[in-house]
Formats: structure tokens, sequence, C-alpha cells
């Protein structure tokens, strides 16, 4: 059996190494749309990314791939209310702005 810092050691080893390979992104703008993500994985890592999208803190898990593999996918929940992710955030209204001149 492992002791407590082996066994934290070992469960941030995992999660760097499924952050490395993280296919899908989402982030979910109800506290129910995220927890129906959570859902579908058999275990979650949280996870913190550096740069754009900083200061969320990510579940990392893994889902079947059609073929055959598996995604892993990052899943956050919004820190901003459901109205707010509709389009009434500035921020998020310029960022989406900005997105569509690229």
């Amino acid at each position: 059996m492992l002791g407590p810092v082996a066994g934290a050691t070992e469960e941030r080893e995992r999660a760097a190494a499924l952050a490395r390979r993280v296919t899908v992104g989402v982030v979910t703008a109800l506290p129910e749309e995220h927890a129906a993500m959570l859902a579908m994985f058999e275990r979650t890592f949280p996870w913190s990314f550096a740069g754009d999208g900083a200061g969320l803190v990510y579940d990392l898990g893994e889902l079947p791939a059609h073929g055959g593999g598996r995604h892993v996918v990052a899943d956050a929940l919004a820190p901003h209310s459901g109205d707010q992710i509709r389009g009434q955030d500035p921020l998020i209204v310029s960022q989406s702005s900005e997105s569509r001149q690229s």
C-alpha cells in the first residue's frame, strides 16, 4: 500500500500525464451540466492550466473514442452565472468577437 505522500505524487503524475493528452475541452455554464459531464468519467483528476483559461480548475477524465482509444477531456464549470454565459458578460462577448475577426 502506498503512503499518503507517494499516493499524492502518483495522483499528480497521473493528472500531469492526462493534461498533456487533452483532446477535448468543455466549459459548462450550469452546475447541472458540469455534474452531467463528471458522471461520464470513471475517475477525475483536478488540474489548472497556465495561460488562457488560467484560474479555472478543470476536472480531467477519459472517455472512449469512436473506433477505439480514449479521449482525454478537460471539463470546468464557468465562474459566471448562466445568464452571463448566454452573451451578457462583456469579456466573453469581446473574446468571441475577436475570435471571429481572426
